[in-house]
């Protein structure tokens, strides 16, 4: 018994406080991009092709 007393005020001894920091910064990069493809031929038929991309020159990223 005396070795948990002992234990936990040696615990309580060393103990330090915690303090939250008051803001967070956030930073990165974002690589979004637009793609467009025509796949109408000459007679018309075919259709066009809309999407949003990500990650052609660098991937996103932040910290």
């Amino acid at each position: 018994m005396r070795k948990h007393v002992f234990f936990a005020a040696a615990l309580a001894a060393f103990a330090a406080p915690a303090f939250a920091q008051d803001s967070v910064t956030l930073y990165g990069l974002i690589d979004e991009g637009f793609n467009y493809t025509n796949n109408v031929n000459v007679n018309g038929v075919g259709k066009a092709n809309y999407q949003l991309a990500s990650g052609y020159a660098q991937g996103s990223r932040w910290g």
